[in-house]
C-alpha cells in the first residue's frame, strides 16, 4: 500500500509541477492579461473574477519563434466560461501575440 501512495504522491507533483511552470511562462501570463481586457470574454462572463487554478496547453518555441495554445477557465461574475488562446512567436519580436481566442461553456 506504501508503493501506491508514493507513486500518486509523486504524480501529484509531477502535475503541480506542471500547472505552476505553465503558469510561470510569458505566453500564459499574455494570455491572462489579454483576457482580463478582451470585451467579448468580459461581457461573457459577466465581469472576470479570476481564473482556473489548472489550465492545460501545449507551448513550443524553436529557434526563438514559438507557438501556443492554452485553455484557461475564467470564473466570471455571471457565468464561467472556457477559453483557447492561441498565440505566436516571431523570432524578430521579443513578446508573445494572441493570435486567436475561442470560448465555450
Amino acid at each position: 500500500m506504501i508503493g501506491l501512495s508514493a507513486i500518486v504522491l509523486s504524480l501529484s507533483i509531477i502535475f503541480m509541477s506542471f500547472v505552476v511552470v505553465l503558469k510561470s511562462t510569458e505566453a500564459y501570463k499574455v494570455s491572462e492579461s489579454f483576457l482580463k481586457s478582451d470585451k467579448d470574454v468580459i461581457k461573457e462572463t459577466g465581469g472576470i473574477e479570476g481564473f482556473g487554478f489548472f489550465p492545460t496547453g501545449n507551448l513550443q518555441i524553436t529557434n526563438g519563434s514559438g507557438e501556443a495554445i492554452f485553455t484557461i477557465k475564467v470564473k466570471g461574475k455571471e457565468k464561467s466560461l472556457y477559453v483557447d488562446v492561441y498565440l505566436i512567436k516571431a523570432k524578430t519580436i521579443d513578446s508573445w501575440f494572441v493570435q486567436e481566442v475561442e470560448f465555450y461553456d
